[in-house]
């Protein structure tokens, strides 16, 4: 019993183990010692660990200074990385507008090693910046903050301008819509590309058709021509802002088209008036702007790629983790995205390829659309079949298509 109380003591406290739970901890250390387990419960380690735990960690921070004051030396084994020999992860505080608001961390040894290889990249408290290499996303610079405002925002991009070594000149910023996150990126990333995400979009969309005030999602489920109106809509990004030498035609022609559309079926066309004029042409074209939402010519149409990181940060992190076990988990986090960065270098599959071959299969399908846009110039008829590539969506959405009669 003494082995296995001291096994689990160590496995259960060691850095690099605190991301596990007591009870993985518990089934792992009986398996190499079976007669310990006889006298000595998981209830009697789970105890015996938390007391370990709780008496190695520093005390809560009120603020983020103390915070860093805490990371010093003396407990470097929060702010180092988990590989050998491990290189430091908490760098600096940052201020915004005066104030400290954040804590950055990155691991400079994953940059210097990546240095030449990294391709572009895709964008709560905890900020994240990440880079698309080998087609998989991977977080390399995180910030802990205290505000998510366009001043926080500026002050975390100087840094990433500062240490990530990308062609900014070349690159495009996929990101969602938030107002302070895309002004932020335009001021300091002004020489890329920033495209928002089609998904959000969409998202944003069947959100508004929602609200009852809007009163036009029953239409959408139960008009054939309604629900055609707002598949188009949802095409219409895949034409490009301005006439382009691969495209002849515009968002706003496609825009018109639907207008044209709309108003040529009395049913509809008084009822769609407040969500094609107030809210499509109103809010998307005139504040957000065709430039940004358009996603014409891209494989990399949404920063989906981010859902698989939050999953990981929603599991292993937990909710509301006390920060000293916060800490531990991170770095877990950081060093899993490390290991698989070299793996994919090296050309390893490290992600189902489900995604990357149905967003292929889309990007085909959308060339040959524009193709025939040019060919044969109706835009009525493109904006029908680029909406369908949406259908399995918004009869998750919506409900089943309405039946034409």
């Amino acid at each position: 019993m003494v082995h296995l109380r001291r096994s689990i003591g160590l496995a259960g406290t060691s850095t690099g183990r605190t991301s596990n739970s007591i009870r993985n901890v518990y089934n792992n250390e009986i398996i190499t010692n079976p007669d310990g387990a006889r006298n000595y419960t998981f209830l009697q380690s789970q105890a015996c660990v938390q007391r370990m735990r709780h008496c190695r960690r520093p005390p809560n921070p009120d603020t983020i200074e103390e915070l860093a004051g805490i990371l010093n030396e003396q407990n470097i084994a929060y702010a180092s990385t988990l590989q050998h020999p491990p290189s430091r992860f908490f760098q600096q505080l940052f201020e915004a507008e005066g104030e400290t608001v954040e804590l950055v961390f990155f691991n400079l040894d994953a940059i210097e090693k990546y240095r030449n290889e990294l391709l572009s990249f895709t964008n709560g408290c905890l900020l994240t910046f990440h880079v698309l290499f080998h087609n998989v996303s991977f977080p390399m610079v995180y910030a802990l903050t205290s505000k998510m405002t366009q001043a926080t925002y500026e002050s975390f991009f100087h840094i990433v301008l500062r240490i990530l070594p990308l062609n900014y000149a070349q690159l495009t910023i996929v990101t969602d819509y938030e107002r302070g996150l895309m002004n932020a990126m335009r001021s300091i990333f002004n020489e890329s590309n920033l495209q928002g995400c089609w998904f959000h979009f969409c998202q944003a969309v069947i959100r508004y058709c929602r609200r009852t005030l809007n009163s036009v999602f029953h239409l959408f489920q139960n008009s054939p021509e309604a629900n055609r109106v707002l598949r188009m809509v949802l095409a219409l990004l895949h034409l490009p802002a301005e006439v382009h030498p691969e495209c002849q035609f515009t968002v706003a022609e496609g825009f018109n088209t639907i207008i044209e559309y709309a108003n040529g079926i009395e049913e509809i066309s008084e009822r769609l008036q407040g969500f094609l004029i107030g809210y499509i042409q109103q809010f998307w074209f005139n504040q957000i702007g065709a430039t940004c939402i358009s996603v014409f010519g891209s494989d990399i149409r949404t920063n989906n790629y981010l859902e698989s990181f939050h999953s990981t940060l929603l599991s292993q992190l937990g909710r509301h983790p006390n920060i000293w076990d916060y800490m531990p988990r991170l770095l877990s986090i950081e060093n899993q995205y490390y290991i698989e960065m070299d793996q994919a270098r090296r050309n390893l599959t490290i992600k189902n390829n489900t995604t990357r071959v149905r967003r292929a299969e889309t990007s085909s399908k959308i060339k040959h659309y524009i193709q025939l846009l040019n060919e044969e110039q109706d835009m009525l008829m493109f904006l029908r079949r680029a909406g369908h590539t949406m259908d399995g969506y918004n009869e998750r959405q919506l409900g089943p298509r309405p039946l034409e009669l």
